[in-house]
């Protein structure tokens, strides 16, 4: 007998019916065929208390209980201004009048966060752990922030907005952004601020590089730098309004973009951002995010 499952995605809910065996990618593609436009159930994740499901598995053993909180991290990208997201921000708070350099994360408060995370490492390592244990905890750790949203900000004034998993490495997100740019042979690379620092060590986790629960990036040229639009044009077809609080929510963003380290660094992602809706751009194909 079919049971019904209700899924949350980009701030709404769904319900999908399937059979006992059937795989949870059909969960899957039936919240997808619902989406407007559709999407490509190839770039989505299900979660479970903000844990990755292995698609494959039957439903009947996924161990899914009658009212499971399902959720679907559709991988979408947004394209918009940091303009319109700082608009959206000074909506949020209910004061449009407000200068930009209110929203300034500042050096004083770069230096608070890091006195505090270097207080709390410091009581976290006291204790005779193994370095096995110490590892396994910083996993279970990164697995209970659910998605990353992440932002990166261009010089000519465009954000990139993707969602990841707190262990995804900082390669996959500049295979994506990659994917985003023009053909260029000038070096480019991402780093975080303030203070600037590179993000140099592919390999690296995003909990482990900082930029969880959610982060802004920017992005950098050696010399010669890359030439404007910087974005292919199918990129560039999908500026719209910054995603709606409710929609960055279900695609990673969980509290103050303070992340630990002090990554957070633009005020237009400090909240959850807040625009009218702006109608969804469909993604395309080759743009989807690998997990």
């Amino acid at each position: 007998m079919a049971t019904s499952y209700t899924v949350s995605c980009n701030g709404s809910r769904y319900v999908a019916k399937v059979g006992p065996m059937a795989p949870l990618s059909q969960i899957v593609e039936g919240v997808c065929q619902q989406l407007k436009p559709p999407l490509d159930p190839s770039s989505c994740q299900l979660l479970l208390n903000k844990k990755p499901l292995d698609l494959s598995t039957p439903v009947r053993f996924a161990n899914l209980p009658r009212d499971a909180k399902l959720e679907l991290n559709t991988g979408q990208v947004h394209v918009f201004t940091r303009d319109a997201a700082m608009a959206a921000e000074a909506a949020a708070r209910g004061d449009t009048d407000l200068p930009p350099e209110f929203y300034e994360f500042t050096p004083d408060d770069y230096r608070t966060v890091v006195a505090g995370y270097a207080q709390k490492r410091a009581k976290e390592e006291s204790g005779l752990r193994t370095a096995k244990l110490r590892e396994a905890e910083e996993r279970q750790k990164a697995a209970a922030f659910g998605p990353v949203a992440v932002r990166v900000h261009l010089a000519n004034g465009l954000i990139i907005q993707a969602s990841f998993q707190p262990l995804d490495t900082v390669a996959a997100l500049q295979q994506l952004v990659e994917r985003c740019l023009l053909p260029t042979k000038a070096k480019w690379y991402l780093y975080t601020t303030p203070p600037k620092q590179p993000l140099k060590e592919a390999t690296v986790t995003l909990y482990s590089a900082g930029l969880v629960p959610a982060a802004n990036v920017y992005f950098g040229c050696d010399s010669g730098g890359v030439a404007e639009p910087y974005l292919r044009p199918e990129v560039l077809a999908m500026l719209a309004e910054p995603p709606k609080r409710e929609q960055t929510a279900a695609q990673g963003q969980a509290g103050d973009s303070r992340s630990e380290g002090g990554r957070g660094g633009d005020a237009a992602f400090r909240s959850s951002s807040t625009a009218t809706d702006g109608g969804a751009k469909k993604v395309p194909k080759w743009m989807k995010l690998g997990k």
